[in-house]
């Protein structure tokens, strides 16, 4: 099993069908033949794992790794406006509104956690603290490592 820390990082498995099927939209000038299709149904597939996965995503403690979810989800739903764009449904400009107003949203509330954290000082890992040496009871009085090291040997 991943670390609970590293668990986030399954959300990139969302990102490569939905960066390919943009890129295939780029390169074919938005048409959409039967690669775009499979493309679009590999991203399909992709969204229900990761709402699937839902239940142990929400069991987390945030950290800094839930960055994770920002590109992936990005992508995902720029590669869903560039299918309302090219299938222009009805309603159409609704859908587009839902979909900014989500991943705005869901990007915003990770900034916005991670500011607590960072406001807090738990973002990053404390360093170790540096291995206190006793001059007096060192040979070289508390030269650097190396040379204690040395004396320690003769």
């Amino acid at each position: 099993a991943l670390p609970p820390l590293l668990v986030p990082t399954l959300a990139i498995e969302l990102a490569p069908p939905a960066v390919a099927g943009i890129a295939y939209f780029a390169i074919t000038g938005g048409r959409a033949d039967l690669v775009e299709h499979a493309l679009a149904g590999y991203a399909a597939l992709m969204v229900i794992v990761q709402v699937r996965m839902l239940p142990r995503f929400t069991r987390l403690k945030f950290a800094a790794s839930f960055w994770a979810f920002t590109f992936s989800w990005a992508a995902t739903c720029s590669y869903a406006l560039e299918w309302i764009a090219l299938r222009r449904p009805a309603g159409a400009a609704g859908y587009a509104g839902v979909i900014l107003a989500a991943i705005s949203g869901f990007i915003g509330y990770i900034a916005a956690r991670t500011a607590v954290l960072a406001a807090r000082g738990q973002l990053r890992r404390p360093r170790p603290a540096p291995e206190q040496v006793n001059p007096v009871s060192t040979p070289n009085g508390g030269a650097d490592p190396a040379v204690r090291l040395t004396h320690a040997r003769n």
